[in-house]
């Protein structure tokens, strides 16, 4: 293919609204990739123009073909040598083929290792001299390099450039464009979100933050530039950073996050309760500590009712789970909000799914709660029962957590025994006939685990010197 000067090739607006106007479906591809290989660059940009509408079809319909490999050749030509028309075309069309691919074969070719540095260098161009651009030629350029940063050189190459800042003095430079700072932070989160940079970016995002609390601040009403301003902040919290926890609560933007969870729009309230749920994954008890200080319970208890959508009521159980995983005085809090009746009659009467499993480590942290007064509320609201029954339905990691559970409070309880008192427990192991719970469990169950568990119990509590004789 002949690689053109860019003084030599001119687009008169009169060529560009008819290529532009014109209609064209999946039949006249063949037609107008021969269009893109003449030498004519009129010819050459009908051509284009009439493949992206081809392509913006394709992106409704989510229906890649397969012509992306035939493209690329042609695309990457007009972006290196070819004036601003093509380059735009060029650019957006690379961009939808390139999201599609991706999408259709969990694979992305985006751009050959011998042509990576060549056109990056030439994308990073077009955001560095964005004042000298039209916006139609940096803001499909931002997200073609949103797009191609999962592949690993690509994203080496960009954090190199120090493509955040780049973007950054984009946003400094449209105040108050919203369109502009909406796609800038899509940019940014896609990558970001590259996670074997995990260290290096956090190290760097504190300032991205403060941009987000801005724009937050100033914008409360646009919904859509708030809904991708919180995305961006939970890709940033998922590297469970503490300098990014920190800036995010000493400008008490997780006031803010929180308050997001009292509107109508379920994506906002998604979206701030994923941060929420980052906050309480920290292995730092201080974040936890934060969500309680500002009521969070009382929201997450709210949100695990069925009127609410599913990924909302699983992010809420999953939040109390970790809750319940945090200090003593932390489930203590956590109890004491009188969550378990809610707790166990979602497990009791609700189909098996993942909020039911998070719901159920929720209460087996109840049972590590040290304080007689609550562990026998526990019990006599049929904590016991609930892991018995589950003896035929968990297996692994949840199955150990029944087991642990039960543990917990059968130590606890032989630990304060009382010859003249029969305490709640050695009733419910009457009342439940717990020892051939166990036994059944111990004949119908041989992950190791498990086993070692239920030996363990058989030997602590029931006095079978021999498990294995069972």
């Amino acid at each position: 293919m002949k690689s053109e000067n860019k003084k030599e090739v001119i687009i008169t607006k009169e060529y560009y609204q008819k290529f532009k106007d014109n209609k064209y479906n999946f039949n006249d591809f063949p037609e107008l990739l021969n269009d893109l290989k003449d030498e004519d660059p009129i010819n050459q940009f009908k051509g284009l123009t009439g493949i992206v509408t081809i392509c913006e079809e394709e992106k409704k319909a989510d229906e890649p073909k397969n012509f992306y490999n035939d493209l690329l050749p042609y695309l990457y030509n007009f972006i290196k040598n070819y004036p601003e028309e093509f380059q735009f075309e060029a650019i957006k069309c690379l961009a939808i083929t390139t999201k599609l691919y991706k999408k259709s074969t969990n694979n992305i070719l985006a751009i050959p290792p011998e042509n990576a540095k060549d056109l990056i260098d030439i994308f990073l161009s077009f955001i560095i001299n964005h004042k000298n651009l039209k916006l139609n030629i940096f803001i499909p350029t931002l997200k073609f390099l949103g797009i191609i940063s999962c592949e690993n050189n690509i994203s080496n190459i960009l954090f190199k450039e120090n493509i955040k800042d780049k973007i950054m003095e984009i946003i400094k430079d449209y105040p108050k464009d919203l369109y502009v700072y909406k796609k800038c932070i899509k940019a940014l989160n896609q990558i970001f979100k590259k996670k074997d940079l995990t260290e290096s970016y956090a190290k760097i995002s504190e300032d991205v933050i403060q941009t987000l609390y801005d724009i937050i601040n100033n914008y409360p009403e646009e919904t859509k530039l708030i809904i991708c301003s919180l995305d961006l902040i939970i890709t940033l919290t998922q590297t469970l950073n503490q300098k990014i926890f920190n800036k995010i609560v000493n400008l008490n933007l997780l006031q803010k996050i929180i308050e997001f969870t009292n509107v109508e729009n379920n994506d906002l309230i998604y979206n701030s309760l994923r941060i929420i749920g980052n906050f309480a994954m920290n292995e730092d008890s201080i974040f936890t500590e934060k969500l309680l200080e500002i009521n969070v319970i009382d929201i997450l208890k709210k949100f695990l009712d069925k009127k609410y959508e599913e990924k909302i009521r699983k992010e809420s159980s999953f939040t109390l789970s970790n809750i319940a995983a945090g200090t003593q005085n932390q489930v203590v809090k956590l109890y004491e909000s009188n969550i378990f009746p809610i707790l166990s009659d979602i497990i009791i009467t609700e189909p098996e799914s993942d909020i039911k499993i998070n719901c159920l480590w929720t209460i087996y942290n109840f049972s590590c709660i040290k304080n007689k007064e609550y562990l026998d509320e526990l019990v006599q609201n049929g904590l016991m029962k609930i892991i018995v029954d589950r003896f035929n339905v968990d297996k692994g990691n949840t199955l150990g957590c029944s087991l642990e559970a039960l543990d917990n409070l059968m130590k606890y309880y032989k630990n304060i025994k009382d010859p003249a008192n029969v305490n709640c427990v050695e009733l419910e192991i009457i009342n439940l006939d717990i020892f051939e719970s166990i036994k059944n469990l111990k004949k119908n169950n041989n992950e190791e685990l498990c086993q070692n568990k239920i030996n363990n119990i058989l030997r602590d509590y029931f006095g079978v010197a021999d498990p294995n004789s069972i």
